[in-house]
């Protein structure tokens, strides 16, 4: 990494943990078969254009959650679909956004992940 990109890099690292202390919230990492996970989480939405067996145009919201890598569980190594994010009394699956995947990096340096949600009703 050049001088310049990593005076950006650490920008962003600064960035990142002042949004943290001042947005996020503690969410509940759940996946069956392995303890519970708690981990501080920044609350996101993404509008998803699609069509329905109609062929009518709909927009469908996903809820999204961006964790820090660093705070990510080893053991659990990614995450799948299926497994579930408990916060607020509310209950959200992990879900494939449009062909896209469940998750993404979300900043260039891949210091946080989004993962992609719907909610399923009470925890």
């Amino acid at each position: 990494m050049s001088e310049h990109e990593d005076l950006i890099a650490g920008g962003l690292g600064e960035a990142i943990e002042t949004l943290f202390q001042t947005a996020s919230m503690t969410i509940q990492y759940v996946r069956s078969g392995h303890e519970d996970v708690e981990l501080l989480a920044i609350r996101g939405k993404t509008n998803m254009a699609g069509q329905d067996e109609d062929g009518l145009g709909v927009v469908e919201q996903t809820a999204d959650w961006i964790v820090r890598v660093d705070d990510w569980p080893p053991e659990l190594e990614a995450p799948l679909p299926g497994d579930v994010i408990q916060w607020n009394g509310r209950k959200f699956v992990v879900l494939e956004q449009a062909g896209q995947g469940w998750y993404e990096w979300a900043d260039s340096y891949c210091n946080t992940l989004r993962i992609h949600t719907r909610e399923i009703g009470e925890a």
